[in-house]
């Protein structure tokens, strides 16, 4: 058929143009077993007895006004029709914008201060009094625990803010949104940095805001955790992970992002042998062999800097960590881990796509996963992160995942 007679059979809007290829499909395309998942998930939301214990990660619904469920419902609406119809991206950064500032202040934490957001809150109160000095770097890494990145996103600056004229809960609240926004801009390059990814716009932007909404977005509501640090500099590093390695200059992006993800957090040293594995042997077919081998030469460098770190804070942040496992493991006279019922709710609360998704992609995306290099840095992933989500909601304060969730 000619271009001539190809356009003519195309079918057209009232307006005479040809039919935008954005129009979504119909509500019966979707499989009816991820209809029937959702509807689950929704039931189990609404009818799930509250005060059980075994329910916790649905019953917060029910603990709130009225007012309150309803405007989740709400967004909860709206959140499905950005997914089914992607807006514009003018319009898409505006209601991220509005999403992470609706988290990051009127919705932030006011009442459960626990763990590191109670000391670190503590502390940024009573040094822009001047009741307390500040504390030095070195101060901050082994009094409560932190990387540098983190000390200085999550301390420093928002003391900074706070003697600016921001009260401490404002000050958090504007960190957390920046984090936020970082999270958000990284999402759409991580899904989308590798060349088996050229989806449509429609189903790239409905990706972004499947991850965007997951339950994570949680962790920017005013705390002064690193988990949101956590996330905003793990979006990035996958995103250069995922990237192919045409040049020797690409080799160094994984390493410098790895770095600094480092530098918010020790869980990076987990994904350093999923770096490793992706650069040794699992290439990307655009990766080019030298490429690859200057991307295995950045990773050790890169490992040998995490060393030096440690070697300079003579190895008490480490030394920190393993105590903790250990008495994780082996308090109360023998191992705990946490009880399936737990892990499951962690999944409902914090990565309910976790238990969606696989409903909804069918028998043919699980054969293209299964085929795919991405299915293995995936299982690898997943297999060294299980045993810290095993273990540590445990913690030696014995609260459970109820507390430890994050």
């Amino acid at each position: 058929m000619s271009p001539a007679r190809t356009e003519r059979a195309r079918p057209r809007t009232k307006a005479g143009s040809p039919r935008s290829p954005r129009a979504a499909p119909a509500w019966h395309s979707l499989p009816a077993a991820g209809l029937l998942a959702a509807l689950a998930l929704a039931a189990l939301l609404l009818a799930a007895p509250p005060l059980v214990r075994a329910f916790w990660a649905v019953n917060g619904f029910r603990s709130i006004p009225l007012t309150g469920r309803l405007g989740l419902l709400a967004a909860a609406a709206l959140a499905a029709y950005v997914a089914w119809r992607p807006p514009t991206r003018v319009v898409w950064w505006v209601l991220a914008l509005a999403a992470g500032i609706a988290i990051a202040f009127p919705l932030r934490e006011s009442i459960h201060w626990l763990s590191d957001t109670g000391l670190r809150f503590r502390m940024i109160e009573l040094s822009s009094t001047g009741e307390i000095r500040p504390m030095s770097f070195g101060d901050l890494t082994w009094r409560l625990h932190m990387h540098p990145l983190d000390g200085l996103l999550e301390t420093w600056i928002p003391l900074a803010l706070v003697r600016h004229g921001m009260s401490p809960r404002a000050a958090l609240s504007a960190v957390s949104l920046a984090l936020f926004l970082l999270f958000a801009a990284g999402i759409g390059p991580a899904l989308g940095a590798s060349p088996a990814g050229h989806e449509p716009r429609a189903r790239r932007l409905a990706l972004v805001a499947a991850v965007l909404l997951a339950g994570t977005l949680e962790v920017f509501a005013g705390y002064a955790e690193s988990t949101g640090l956590v996330l905003a500099a793990g979006i990035w590093w996958i995103a250069a992970l995922r990237a192919p390695l045409r040049r020797v200059r690409d080799a160094t992006l994984p390493a410098l992002a790895w770095l600094v993800f480092f530098a918010c957090h020790r869980l990076a040293l987990a994904m350093l042998p999923v770096q490793i594995l992706r650069h040794a042997a699992l290439p990307d077919h655009e990766d080019r062999p030298e490429a690859r081998r200057a991307a295995l030469v950045a990773d050790g460098a890169a490992a040998l800097l995490a060393a030096a770190f440690f070697a300079l804070s003579r190895g008490r942040l480490a030394g920190m960590d393993l105590r903790q496992l250990l008495l994780s493991v082996s308090a109360g006279g023998g191992p705990r881990l946490v009880p399936l019922a737990d892990v499951l709710n962690l999944l409902v609360l914090v990565a309910p796509l976790a238990l969606l998704a696989p409903w909804f992609a069918g028998r043919a995306a699980w054969a293209d996963l299964a085929r795919s290099r991405g299915a293995w840095l995936l299982a690898i992933g997943a297999l060294i992160l299980l045993p810290m989500m095993l273990v540590f909601p445990v913690a030696p304060n014995g609260l459970g995942a109820q507390r430890d969730w994050d």
